[in-house]
Parts: structure tokens; sequence; C-alpha cells
């Protein structure tokens, strides 16, 4: 039962992984296009706009031109993660194997003793 909920739990954190690379790369690309359509509507609506509607508006752009550096820091360090969990899973792998094969060398200097 236990290999069950370790294959299970595995398999959830890949998909998690995934789906949040997955999200990340969406709201990423959506947000790129709101803030391109967004200042492009800006050039016609300006002139006939009220000031204290230019201003929330340009509050509001602004937010959208900070948030899109952080989308694409936040994929950085999603990758980054995902490179370090391969890493550490290739050295989890690789250990065991290299024992086994050191007991299995002592048990035949024993015999030929």
């Amino acid at each position: 039962m236990e290999a069950n909920e370790d294959v299970e739990a595995a398999y959830m954190e890949e998909f998690k992984a995934a789906t949040s690379e997955e999200l990340n790369d969406l709201q990423r690309a959506d947000i790129e296009k709101t803030e391109k359509e967004s200042k492009k509507k800006n050039q016609n609506w300006k002139s006939w706009a009220t000031p204290a509607k230019r201003e929330e508006f340009d509050c509001r752009l602004r937010e959208l031109e900070v948030f899109f550096p952080k989308l694409v820091m936040r994929k950085a360090v999603i990758i980054k993660v995902a490179s370090m969990k391969e890493d550490s899973e290739r050295q989890l792998i690789s250990v065991p194997s290299s024992a086994s094969v050191a007991a299995i060398k002592l048990k035949a200097q024993l015999y030929q003793d």
C-alpha cells in the first residue's frame, strides 16, 4: 500500500509542477496581450477621457507592466526548481546502485578467501 501512495504522491508533485509552469505561461501570455491592447486603445481614448479616468487607467497599466516581469521571474524559479528536482532524483537513483555493487564485490571477496 505504501508504494502505491508514494507513486501517487510523486505523480501529484509532477502534475502540480507541470500545471504551475503551464499556468504561468498562460498568465504571462494573457497579461502581455492585455498590456499591448490596453496601450493601443489608450492612444485613442486619451483625447476624450477625463483626467481622473486617465490617471486611473495609467495606474492600472503600470500595475500590468510591473506584474509581467514578476511572471517572467516566477517562470525562471519554476524551471530552476524542476532542474534541481531532476538532479536530486538522478543522485538518489545512482547512490543505491553503487552501494549494491560494492556489497556484491565484498561478498565475492569473502567467498574467494
